[in-house]
């Protein structure tokens, strides 16, 4: 809350947590609340428990001034194409990371594109919760939103503490009560069965469409300067720390074709001593010529040198307008006024 670029970097954590009291606490998932300690806790819907919280969480923060709310698409160009980038999603449905979740939460990042990782039932149950918004706001022709949903779901009346459990078919029944749509279908589409692609539904209908360029998208040159984590995912195929450490590598990236594995550190770029700004002109001075970027890494007390045969420069993630269509995401970010 001090530092304005730390904020930035991470919005949502206390309208996040402070939903949780609604979301999580008063209305649980039944699996979720366990009677004693000899009785597993099962986590197949942290894909509303934390998934929805993680869009209120955001468009909470959004909608509150923590962050601009014309920022939104930038934020949702980075959080959708982090996810897209995932090879594992090729085998691994979203409901798995859920299930999976006590142990993904301790796992580390290793290899963690191709498991997929704890992290993806928030920010790919964002895109779910962010498509139904749109659905509602689309088919009630603007009359409802998840707004609705939410305050008949989560909101109901004041009452003691107390916690009220629901099933998946109890969150359908209460979708179908705010707009009738086929929500069972929806969520089995998108979060049960294997989608090579996250769902960009509530991004086409919202007006916008994904673009890619050479300028850094603004969460991406944010998270340099706060975590120290430098984006290269989407030309090399991985992402690394202040000191070059690379923890993961993408399958099908240009790294993972030249034999790059995870757990390794970059020492050097085209013989030059590693940093961020050197890999960035490497890959900036590859796109006008055929030689391949060559970089030095050390394993252990493993030393390689690993040719990364791309030329296609720097790329980035975000939104555009698509022409002649409303901007259902400013309407979602802007703050509700008080009458």
């Amino acid at each position: 809350m001090t530092d304005a670029d730390s904020l930035k970097n991470a919005p949502y954590l206390l309208p996040h947590e402070f939903s949780h009291s609604w979301n999580g606490k008063y209305r649980r998932p039944a699996d979720l609340l366990a009677p004693d300690y000899q009785q597993p806790e099962k986590t197949d819907l942290l894909w509303v428990y934390e998934g929805l919280n993680q869009y209120l969480g955001d468009m909470l923060s959004f909608r509150s001034g923590l962050v601009a709310p014309d920022e939104y698409p930038e934020y949702l160009a980075n959080l959708y194409s982090q996810l897209d980038v995932e090879p594992g999603r090729l085998a691994t449905p979203l409901v798995d990371t859920a299930i999976s979740a006590p142990y993904l939460y301790l796992a580390p990042n290793d290899w963690g594109s191709q498991r997929r990782s704890s992290g993806d039932f928030y920010t790919e149950g964002e895109l779910v919760w962010l498509a139904a918004d749109a659905i509602i706001r689309t088919q009630s022709h603007g009359g409802k939103s998840l707004d609705d949903f939410v305050k008949a779901f989560d909101g109901q009346h004041t009452t003691p503490p107390m916690v009220v459990t629901y099933s998946r078919e109890d969150v359908v029944s209460a979708l179908n009560a705010v707009q009738p749509y086929d929500w069972e279908g929806f969520f089995k589409k998108w979060v049960y069965d294997v989608a090579p692609h996250p769902i960009s539904l509530g991004i086409s209908l919202s007006g916008y469409k994904l673009v890619w360029n050479s300028t850094p998208n603004t969460w991406d040159t944010l998270d340099a300067s706060v975590a120290q984590t430098q984006h290269f995912e989407y030309s090399l195929g991985f992402t690394t720390d202040a000191d070059g450490h690379v923890a993961d590598v993408h399958q099908g990236s240009p790294a993972a074709a030249a034999g790059m594995g995870a757990d390794t550190t970059i020492v050097a770029v085209n013989g030059r001593k590693y940093s961020a700004d050197i890999l960035h002109a490497a890959i900036a001075a590859a796109k006008d010529s055929p030689r391949p970027i060559e970089l030095i890494t050390v394993s252990d007390d493993e030393y390689r040198t690993i040719a990364l045969d791309y030329h296609g420069g720097d790329r980035y993630p975000h939104l555009a307008r698509i022409e002649g269509t409303p901007d259902l995401l400013a309407a979602i970010m802007a703050a509700h006024s008080h009458h």
